[in-house]
């Protein structure tokens, strides 16, 4: 019964070895056994890590520019160009004849007048006048007289309110005179002139301004009779000299 027992035990045993796989235990530095059920001609697996593709390269940032550095500051830029502007004006004036000592006691004249005044920069301008004067001349006798003038003028000191200025040019008139017997006749005259004034502006375009202008003149017509006569002396002349007073508003643009 024991030997029996024995078989039984020792039958089982080799029945389940043959079941199980071999387990070879490998030596310490040898390679791992390759598994029972890998396929006989499958190559061998690669141990490397897998090639990765290149990363995208990044553009390279732009170098910014250098300031540049000066030992000094860089000089001013040059200034503008000054545009010379012509200043228009109109005048508006009265005026008056002052007669000597040995005129009769009627003789006084006196008129209107207008001028154009350009005035090109601030020191020189012209006046181009118009004036018409009526009254007893220095005969006694009734006169009217219209005279045509162009006067260039020099401001003195155009930066102040109260600006002085000279002027003298030219002049041509007529004139009509009616005697006191019934008689006209009319002279015709070029002449000079020349003087001085103040021009106060007390605003920005307008302008008061007072002369004298002193003119001395001669006929230019071809009537026989002299102009004036003195009848103390019965001395003749067909020049006169004179001046004028003026007082007038100026307005500029």
């Amino acid at each position: 019964m024991r030997n029996g027992l024995m078989g039984s035990v020792l039958t089982l045993c080799l029945l389940l070895a043959a079941e199980a796989p071999a387990q070879i235990t490998p030596m310490p530095g040898s390679a791992p056994p390759a598994p029972a059920n890998a396929d006989a001609g499958a190559p061998p697996a690669s141990t490397s890590p897998p090639t990765l593709p290149p990363l995208p390269r990044a553009e390279e940032p732009q170098a910014l520019p250098q300031p540049q550095l000066y030992e000094q500051p860089p000089p001013p830029p040059p200034p503008p160009q000054r545009v010379r502007r012509t200043q228009w004006g109109v005048q508006f004036r009265v005026e008056g004849v002052p007669m000597g000592r040995d005129a009769p006691s009627n003789a006084r004249m006196g008129g209107l007048g207008g001028s154009v005044r350009p005035r090109i920069g601030p020191y020189f301008a012209f006046d181009v006048g118009l004036d018409f004067l009526w009254g007893h001349d220095f005969n006694g006798d009734e006169r009217s007289e219209t005279v045509f003038s162009v006067n260039p003028m020099v401001f003195v000191n155009p930066r102040h309110r109260v600006q002085l200025y000279l002027l003298g040019g030219f002049l041509v008139s007529s004139a009509r005179v009616k005697y006191g017997y019934g008689g006209e006749t009319r002279y015709r005259h070029i002449g000079v002139d020349g003087g001085a004034g103040l021009e106060f502006r007390f605003w920005r375009r307008f302008a008061i301004d007072a002369d004298v202008l002193a003119f001395v003149r001669s006929r230019t017509d071809i009537s026989p009779y002299p102009e004036y006569v003195d009848p103390a002396t019965g001395r003749y002349t067909d020049t006169s000299a004179g001046a004028v007073l003026r007082l007038g508003l100026v307005h500029y643009w």
